[in-house]
């Protein structure tokens, strides 16, 4: 379900807040999902590779007026 979530993100650069297994929280637009099991996640001024394993809840938030 995750890797759903996280595809059709990407596919519509929406900003999600990623739930880690550590408690941590990273929140971004998705870019990429990789095959090799990786989220690319772009912050205002860096971008980072999460492992996709270690994504535990994807919160995916949606402009205002459905854009």
């Amino acid at each position: 379900m995750v890797i759903k979530e996280l595809r059709t993100a990407a596919q519509k650069h929406r900003l999600v807040v990623l739930t880690l297994e550590d408690d941590s929280k990273a929140k971004g637009i998705v870019e990429e999902v990789t095959e090799n099991g990786r989220v690319k996640i772009r912050y205002e001024a860096d971008v980072d590779w999460i492992p996709i394993k270690d994504v535990v809840k994807v919160s995916v938030l949606i402009p205002f007026g459905g854009g």
